[in-house]
């Protein structure tokens, strides 16, 4: 049987949901940084959510919630929060524009219909 993306992705997805409240955690933590934007924006022009994604992780570590490998953690976080920002319209950065261990999102002007 020759396996697509489809497949690979429900698989994925699948995963993902049995770790339902770890991933719970990591969505709190970027509406928090998300939430800061907003907040800068009252009073200062600003375009950029920085998430650490260390501080995503010791963040859900904080509520109790941790992948038990290491590394899939890290894998797992880094694909969340990156489907995660673009959910909320926001640009992300390609990784090797910005630190190891840091995704950018951005204000998406250039999808204004979407806001209005």
């Amino acid at each position: 049987m020759e396996l697509n993306n489809n497949q690979l992705v429900k698989r994925y997805l699948a995963l993902q949901s049995q770790n339902a409240d770890y991933f719970k955690a990591i969505d709190t933590f970027v509406n928090t940084q998300v939430q800061a934007l907003y907040d800068t924006l009252e009073t200062t022009f600003a375009d950029t959510v920085l998430i650490d994604i260390d501080d995503a992780m010791a963040y859900a570590k904080d509520q109790g919630q941790q992948l038990t490998d290491p590394a899939s953690e890290e894998t797992a976080t880094v694909n969340y929060i990156l489907k995660d920002l673009d959910s909320l319209g926001l640009l992300v950065e390609a990784q090797h524009n910005s630190d190891p261990n840091t995704i950018v999102g951005k204000i998406n002007f250039g999808n204004q219909s979407r806001y209005y």
